[in-house]
């Protein structure tokens, strides 16, 4: 009778757990959460310190005035007959390579840089007067002339730069600048060209340089840099003197004498290879 009565309880237990059971086995199942883990990558840093070459293209331009410094009786002709000054604006292409060191200080980069490029930069102007008796020649007008060239042009400077990015640095840079300028003057009749006064001047001009730049790192190795300098070198100064048919004439007295201000700007785009 026991068993009996503890198999029915049993029974019936079962029977009351069943719909639970079942129910609870058709519930669906909640599927899993996977939270995304976003890692933040730091900044690739640059190493700007080291040696770097390499080679630029620019344009230069150059405002100066040839302004006539010839004895009394040359002076006492203008400016009817002789010009005051002449324009010898000397603007052109130029082209050349650079070499240099940089020293990374946390945002700031120390640096000196060199530089030399061949020039295309140069300039004439010409004036004719009205006629006169110059130096006791047959009355006739007279053209003069005046003419300067760069042959190359080169700098060297120190360069303070700022890091406002990894990539990108700005710059200022000061220094020295050197040229080889040529000049050339002239007085020529306009009714006898063979009587004329002629002087050149082929010389070395030392000086200084300032101005500003950017500069961007392409590559690890490879930079673009845009920069732009203003430049004051010594001045160039040009004695014409008379040929032998002038002299003849008694134009042996005068001299036409002229000094140019040698400044300017170039702007330049080049490309740096840094080790």
């Amino acid at each position: 009778m026991v068993k009996t009565t503890t198999h029915l309880f049993m029974g019936v237990t079962l029977a009351l757990m069943a719909p639970t059971v079942a129910s609870a086995a058709d519930l669906p199942l909640d599927p899993p959460v996977f939270e995304e883990v976003i890692v933040e990558e730091a900044p690739q840093q640059f190493d700007w310190t080291g040696f770097y070459i390499g080679a630029f293209i620019g344009y230069g331009w150059s405002g100066d005035d040839a302004v006539s410094t010839g004895n009394a009786p040359f002076l006492a002709l203008a400016p009817t007959f002789v010009p005051n000054s002449l324009d010898v604006q000397s603007n052109g292409l130029l082209g050349g390579l650079n070499a240099g060191y940089n020293q990374r200080i946390n945002q700031f980069v120390l640096g000196v840089e060199g530089d030399i490029a061949l020039t295309d930069m140069s300039g004439s102007d010409e004036f004719t007067g009205a006629s006169t008796n110059f130096g006791g020649l047959p009355t006739s007008a007279v053209t003069t002339r005046a003419s300067r060239k760069y042959e190359y042009f080169g700098t060297l400077r120190g360069r303070l730069g700022f890091l406002p990015s990894e990539r990108l640095m700005v710059f200022g840079t000061a220094g020295l600048a050197f040229s080889q300028v040529s000049t050339d003057s002239s007085v020529t009749s306009v009714l006898n060209p063979t009587l004329a006064w002629a002087g050149a001047d082929d010389s070395f001009k030392f000086g200084w340089t300032a101005g500003a730049g950017a500069e961007y790192m392409a590559t690890e190795r490879l930079s673009i840099k845009l920069d732009g300098l203003y430049f004051d070198l010594e001045n160039s100064r040009t004695t014409a003197t008379p040929n032998a048919a002038a002299a003849a004439f008694g134009g042996g007295a005068i001299n036409y004498e002229n000094e140019i201000d040698n400044t300017g700007f170039v702007g330049r785009l080049g490309v740096n290879y840094h080790f």
